[in-house]
């Protein structure tokens, strides 16, 4: 009986990469083309810009007006309340008002739930 022995190899391929560039200058004249040059075309120099006028904001004047509205108030305690003519309340907004009368705001009822007076 014979026997064989047969070696194996491995082959490893290895590809080389490289960048390859070149730089030329073209040289271009308005026209026909000639053996040097290459037709061209001369653009003008482009500037842009822009203008707006707007008037001025300048100071002014106008004269207050008086308002005229109305105020609830609520009243939860069981006896009546009375709020004097001329305190000046600030709302969230930081607006004042002044009241000009007398308001007496009845007593809450007891009922359930509570019904306040305004």
């Amino acid at each position: 009986m014979l026997l064989f022995l047969a070696q194996t190899s491995t082959i490893t391929l290895v590809s080389v990469v490289r960048d390859v560039s070149t730089t030329t200058t073209i040289m271009a004249a308005p026209g026909t083309s000639t053996g040097e040059y290459i037709q061209a075309r001369l653009l003008p120099p482009l500037t842009l810009a822009q203008t707006k006028t707007a008037s001025a904001t300048g100071k002014g004047h106008q004269d207050t007006e008086a308002a005229m509205g109305s105020i609830t108030f609520y009243n939860c305690l069981f006896t009546s309340q009375t709020i004097a003519a001329g305190p000046a309340l600030t709302g969230s907004d930081g607006i004042r008002v002044v009241t000009d009368q007398l308001a007496v705001i009845p007593a809450a009822l007891a009922t359930t739930p509570s019904t306040y007076g305004q």
